[in-house]
């Protein structure tokens, strides 16, 4: 042989070698593009087929809401737009006033605390003022009956959420002795 044809001989080797390297390990119509994941560099992904099994269905339905504690509010959405100004909205306390001492009450006498006197079968009084001149009604109020309150007994410390009864006039409903009749919303007693 020639030393041009050996020339020639190793030159297309050379050329065969370069072009079977060029399209690396895999061939050209089977390479697909993936973004730059740092695991798709160093693993390649396997491609799956759609005519596999069916997944495994592991959750059947969402999970439920954890509770929530008392003291949290909850807002119902206002999905109705009003036209004009808000009328005001009653503020309502999260949870109970604690009030040291024996006697309180809030101005407007949505809660009481004081000690209860049973003066008759299922009739009882509150008194939650030390003397009656430390309120507009007298610091004593007639308890409406309710089956919560048969469990008090004369002396009991107690706490109670609600309203006076209100009469047709508008006035705080009385009893026969004066004294206003209080509708008990909620009751906590404090000490027997």
């Amino acid at each position: 042989m020639t030393v041009a044809g050996r020339s020639s001989l190793r030159s297309t080797i050379v050329a065969c070698f370069l072009v079977g390297m060029q399209p690396g390990c895999g061939s050209l119509g089977s390479h697909l593009s993936y973004p730059d994941d740092p695991v798709l560099l160093s693993r390649k992904p396997i491609e799956g087929r759609a005519d596999g099994p069916e997944p495994l269905l592991l959750v059947l339905a969402e999970p439920a809401l954890p509770r929530l504690p008392d003291e949290a509010y909850v807002m119902v959405p206002n999905r109705a737009k009003r036209a004009g100004p808000a009328s005001p909205v009653a503020a309502l306390p999260v949870s109970r006033r604690k009030t040291p001492g024996t006697y309180g009450h809030a101005t407007d006498h949505s809660w009481l605390q004081g000690i209860v006197n049973q003066f008759a079968p299922g009739c009882y009084e509150l008194h939650y003022c030390e003397t009656a001149a430390d309120d507009t009604l007298g610091g004593n109020v007639h308890l409406t009956p309710d089956p919560r309150l048969a469990s008090l007994r004369t002396g009991d410390l107690v706490s109670v959420e609600g309203d006076i009864v209100q009469g047709e006039d508008g006035l705080a409903e009385q009893t026969g002795a004066g004294v206003p009749e209080y509708r008990v919303r909620e009751l906590w007693l404090i000490q027997h």
